[in-house]
């Protein structure tokens, strides 16, 4: 999770029974098991530190099925982990899975944004694990993309969806912090522009400039 910048992680095959939570100084586990006996299915979330405050609910449905919902700056967002069954499960297991997994979608508040991690469990190098996220939200994610040397003890590749930054530009109205943020981008563009050999390697040492100096002088936003 530190290694790679992330702020949520849906988990499957936690294998834990019943339901809680477990903080940890860097982070929070958020689980969803079986009532009765352990090593059975398990979904949950690891959180960040950083946006653990705005966590407003976990909802623990089933082994199969959790949910978490997190403050944003102007719409919270739930996000879904599922398991779902694999071909070889019943069709009355199937049927109870997805009627759940409809149920909970149609209970997320219409203003939500909602995210789900899907995987069917089986043991082959396909592509079978996904963001889904609601067509209203599309623009909010910018990147997904798998990566294959994360340790996440599991037969999948860790799949991550990058969120659209959300920057506290409440900051920029000091005047002091405003201009030291204009003085600090100039100094880092000082030299570099006139060496850029095109346009986009231009556009490319402003866009890091900026961001560079977004991450020390604005921050981002608490709030997901």
């Amino acid at each position: 999770m530190m290694k790679n910048n992330l702020d949520i992680i849906a988990l499957q095959e936690i294998r834990w029974m019943r339901y809680g939570e477990i903080n940890k100084p860097d982070f929070s586990i958020y689980y969803s098991g079986d009532n009765f006996r352990s090593g059975m299915c398990g979904t949950g979330f690891i959180v960040n530190k950083k946006i653990k405050k705005a966590v407003i609910a976990f909802t623990p449905i089933n082994k199969r099925m959790c949910s978490i919902r997190v403050k944003g700056k102007f719409n919270n967002i739930t996000i879904i982990s599922v398991y779902a069954p694999t071909e070889e499960a019943n069709d009355d297991e199937k049927d109870e899975f997805y009627e759940e997994l409809n149920n909970l979608c149609e209970g997320i508040p219409y203003y939500d944004g909602n995210g789900t991690w899907k995987v069917p469990g089986r043991n082959v190098v396909n592509q079978i694990d996904h963001v889904l996220i609601s067509k209203r939200w599309a623009t909010s994610i910018i990147d997904v993309r798998t990566y294959r040397g994360a340790n996440c003890d599991s037969d999948h590749f860790l799949v991550k969806g990058v969120k659209r930054r959300k920057w506290n530009t409440d900051n920029l109205k000091n005047e002091g912090t405003n201009e030291n943020f204009r003085n600090i981008v100039e100094r880092r563009l000082e030299g570099e522009i006139n060496n850029a050999r095109s346009i986009d390697e231009e556009w490319d040492q402003m866009e890091n400039a900026m961001r560079r100096t977004a991450e020390e002088i604005v921050g981002q936003t608490n709030r997901a």
